[in-house]
């Protein structure tokens, strides 16, 4: 399984509240072809998901003032279909897996997992709109 080379296309809304991390993952992204938007807040996210028409969101699972259960939610409220990809350097798998089960599609710890972890949620997002298409025809 090959994942698809990212175009002009495919936008991402990176939202990260640490702007050292913010901007290392933006040139990743950018250095793989990506377009990409970015946010330091969460309430400046939500209103360029309100705004905007994004491929894939990439966050955090904490902000400041709001619980890690809630930064999902918050999102999906917006886009219900939108990809959601979860990043924490702590590790805390329960938080990542409590944020799976309100809607992230997959989630890393690792920094250097980004690209591998995107392609391969692209590639899934990909084959589910060809099997939606093909169911209806």
């Amino acid at each position: 399984m090959t994942a698809p080379e990212p175009d002009s296309k495919i936008t991402i809304l990176l939202i990260k509240n640490n702007p050292i991390l913010l901007t290392r993952f933006e040139n990743m992204l950018k250095k793989e072809g990506f377009g990409v938007d970015s946010s330091v807040t969460l309430s400046d996210a939500l209103e360029k998901i309100r705004n905007h028409h994004y491929d894939v969101i990439i966050t955090n699972t904490t902000f400041y003032g709001v619980e890690r259960e809630d930064v999902v939610p918050l999102i999906k409220v917006f886009n219900p279909t939108i990809p959601i990809l979860v990043f924490s350097l702590k590790k805390n798998i329960h938080s990542l897996i409590k944020a799976a089960n309100l809607g992230a599609d997959d989630f890393f710890v690792n920094p250097t997992e980004l690209t591998t972890r995107l392609k391969l949620l692209l590639s899934k997002k990909k084959r589910i709109a060809e099997q939606h298409a093909q169911l209806s025809i």
